[in-house]
């Protein structure tokens, strides 16, 4: 699935810049498990490596037990990014905001089934096949190359977001002796509380939750009796939170998934390899 489109300019082997790829990590309602992940090797990174960039996404990165900061430092540093708009993750919209707020530049890109975004619709993107097929695949990183080509090269010229087009000042990251100006302030200001506002709806509204009424009610059986998370574990019966905040109570424990009760009493599945489970918290603080 993964060929390579041809007669393509390559850069050169020695500047190997970094493209950070903003993409969903977990799959949402109407995306069968793993379709991201299969964006990810078979087109997005083939087209970086097709003209020379390595491409990184978040999880490559929290594999190596490095901070959340360092996915903030790569979505402002790298030398290029891509930002996969399919499905409309809020997570991938705020990350492409601090993206933006600094004005690098970022190639847009999204699967033939995911309408266009009204506030950034005037930005160019690259589209690709949601059904991934064979057949579709390589004109789809033929796509996706040829437009993150163009774009890295007119990043100098090129209008990356809509800062300029405000005319106010791109967020910069200030020595210790400087002050902040006050455009980067109302900048920080707004993505923090814009991430802020999106914690908060992951918590109250998590993808891939279904509602009670999907599935049915768990026993109080268990394969296993306590899940191990970041910060300890937690047993059956005990109080999960996020940020400091009470998700809801463990009830049970399955391979693939747990489930919880929030504190309204509804029943809550959460997967085990979703953000939102590597979100959870044994200790409220």
């Amino acid at each position: 699935m993964s060929a390579k489109p041809e007669n393509s300019t390559v850069l050169a082997e020695a500047i190997k810049p970094t493209c950070f790829i903003i993409m969903p990590i977990s799959d949402p309602q109407g995306y069968e498990e793993g379709h991201f992940k299969r964006v990810y090797e078979h087109i997005i990174k083939p087209a970086c490596e097709h003209i020379g960039f390595t491409a990184l996404r978040a999880d490559d990165i929290l594999k190596t037990n490095l901070i959340v900061l360092d996915v903030v430092k790569q979505i402002i540093e790298s030398e290029m990014a891509i930002c996969d708009l399919s499905a409309k993750n809020p997570n991938v919209l705020y990350e492409l905001g601090i993206r933006q707020a600094f004005n690098k530049p970022v190639l847009l890109i999204k699967d033939d089934t995911t309408d266009r975004i009204f506030d950034i619709q005037g930005l160019r993107d690259a589209e690709y096949k949601k059904s991934l097929r064979v057949d579709a695949v390589s004109a789809s990183i033929q796509a996706v190359s040829q437009a993150l080509k163009e774009t890295y090269d007119a990043r100098d010229s090129n209008v990356n977001s809509f800062v300029p087009l405000l005319g106010i000042q791109q967020a910069v990251i200030p020595d210790k002796d400087k002050k902040i100006s006050a455009d980067t302030k109302l900048i920080l200001s707004y993505l923090e509380s814009f991430g802020k506002r999106i914690t908060d709806l992951e918590i109250k509204f998590p993808q891939n939750a279904p509602a009670w009424k999907d599935f049915d009610f768990p026993d109080e059986s268990s394969p296993a009796t306590h899940i191990k998370l970041k910060d300890g574990n937690v047993t059956l019966g005990g109080d999960l939170y996020i940020n400091g905040k009470i998700f809801g109570t463990l009830r049970q424990i399955r391979p693939d998934y747990i489930v919880v009760t929030n504190p309204k009493g509804d029943f809550v599945r959460v997967k085990v390899n979703s953000s939102l489970f590597s979100s959870l918290e044994a200790i409220p603080f």
